[in-house]
């Protein structure tokens, strides 16, 4: 999505009842250490770098406790793209495969997860 509609996103979806959390990204980061950011972003984790096991593993807590729907926001994602492509687009596919893989499972509750990657398209 466009970065100039960021504020207009965040508010909608906060509206909405959305939890909205913004995780600022390092065009230098490892697998390890954006996973782990994503994690500290949502409180899930604390310091150091985690596996995509571990990331997993607590994005699938914080799916099935339930409660209100948690949207992650990477409001500078074009500053990654131009730094690291390669890096970038297998950083975001990772993420993008652990909240998809999220299915519903009987006797659980679920929560919504969403991600939404801003960037200034004009001007990558």
């Amino acid at each position: 999505m466009d970065v100039s509609r960021l504020d207009e996103v965040r508010a909608s979806l906060e509206a909405s009842r959305f939890e909205v959390v913004e995780v600022l990204v390092d065009g230098e980061a490892s697998e390890r250490a954006f996973a782990a950011k994503v994690l500290s972003s949502l409180g899930l984790h604390e310091e150091g770098e985690v596996t995509w096991e571990v990331f997993t593993e607590r994005i699938w807590g914080l799916y099935s406790i339930g409660g209100d729907p948690v949207v992650v926001l990477f409001p500078n994602f074009d500053e990654w793209l131009s730094v690291d492509l390669k890096g970038a687009l297998g950083h975001m596919y990772g993420v993008i495969t652990v909240f998809d893989s999220m299915a519903p499972e009987v006797d659980t509750l679920q929560r919504q997860l969403e991600l939404v990657f801003f960037a200034d398209w004009d001007g990558f």
